[in-house]
């Protein structure tokens, strides 16, 4: 049977050609993947408008949390390390009046608080000046007269000493000298008192060792005996190199040692021992 010309053609699939069919499929499977590309390009898309746009307000959010915690640490720190008391904040900023501690306290470790022992003996006291000048001038009027003498002074007075001597004996036969060359002497007991020092160990151990040779040179003079000054050079290679508190001290008796000590004769070596307690007696308490 023939096919009339407006007669209207139903494609059946099913009366398709394979071929026909296959490329149907195709043509169907070609456009279901450009639309998943094209919906998954456009989600993209729309990603990373969103993170360009949130990328600022990340940014932002971090830095004001790591300058918030910056400026707590040192917030912190400074309320953990600034005093609390006024007085210690003054200090702190350079402005305090208030007492500031002792400069010497550093000086003084390792130290303790010491006596010094009493110390006396017999001198010949030739006199007495309120002011220093008479004192130098009746010196010299007894060096003129072969009677060396020590100016001492003591309490705002200056004593004018022509010997010292271990015994009340000893000095009146030493008086009866200076008498028959025609000046009044009389003799009595000088001493210095007990005082409080402040010193290391060593210090105090050598002045101890110093004030007993002391006593043995004093006690060598009752019969004009040498002054022992051997015992005293190696007293002072004895000396501690660390002595603040004793420096000047020794250092005054290096001078007598090798200035005076081995030229002294008669009275003169009484004189040394008077020059020794003198500087002995000076040293400063405080």
């Amino acid at each position: 049977m023939k096919k009339k010309k407006n007669d209207i053609v139903w494609e059946d699939s099913n009366l398709m050609e394979p071929r026909e069919l296959k490329e149907k499929v195709n043509e169907a499977s070609k456009e279901q993947n450009y639309n998943r590309h094209q919906s998954f390009y456009t989600s993209q898309k729309k990603s990373k408008r969103k993170l360009t746009t949130l990328k600022p307000i990340i940014f932002a959010s971090f830095s004001a949390v790591a300058i918030g915690g910056i400026l707590g640490v040192l917030l912190l720190s400074m309320f953990t390390h600034f005093p609390s008391d006024p007085e210690q904040h003054s200090q702190t900023l350079g402005t305090s009046h208030a007492p500031q501690k002792d400069n010497n306290e550093d000086q003084k470790i390792g130290t303790k608080t010491f006596t010094l022992p009493q110390m006396h003996g017999h001198v010949l006291q030739v006199g007495m000046f309120a002011e220093e000048s008479n004192a130098e001038e009746w010196f010299s009027i007894y060096d003129d007269a072969d009677i060396p003498t020590y100016i001492w002074e003591e309490s705002d007075e200056f004593y004018l000493f022509a010997g010292l001597l271990k015994t009340e004996d000893n000095a009146k036969q030493a008086a009866e000298k200076v008498t028959e060359k025609g000046f009044d002497v009389f003799t009595k007991v000088w001493e210095t008192n007990e005082q409080d020092i402040e010193l290391a160990e060593q210090e105090y151990e050598w002045l101890q060792s110093m004030v007993s040779q002391w006593e043995t040179s004093l006690e060598s003079l009752q019969d004009e005996d040498e002054l022992q000054s051997d015992a005293w050079g190696d007293l002072l290679e004895q000396a501690p190199t660390e002595m603040p508190h004793i420096s000047e001290l020794v250092e005054q008796i290096e001078q007598i040692y090798e200035k005076e000590m081995a030229q002294a004769e008669g009275k003169e070596k009484q004189l040394i021992l008077l020059s020794i307690w003198d500087h002995y007696a000076r040293l400063p308490t405080d």
